[in-house]
């Protein structure tokens, strides 16, 4: 979000598209599984994202710039 100066999941995906080289909608629809619960996703081993363990680092991050 930060370097796609967006929030947008169009416009982080694109961004995120050219930098991968693979289709917009492809990373667009891997962005939107992501935010997924596991039992709403596809395939068997599906997990869901933690954010607990995630949100220290994360905001660590942010607080950095």
């Amino acid at each position: 979000m930060v370097l796609a100066r967006s929030c947008a999941l169009s416009a982080v995906s694109a961004f995120l598209a050219a930098g991968l080289k693979q289709k917009d909608n492809t990373v667009r629809q891997r962005l939107r599984e992501w935010c997924y619960e596991a039992a709403a996703k596809r395939g068997k081993q599906r997990q869901a994202v933690q954010v607990e363990t995630c949100f220290a680092p994360l905001l660590a991050w942010v607080l950095s710039w």
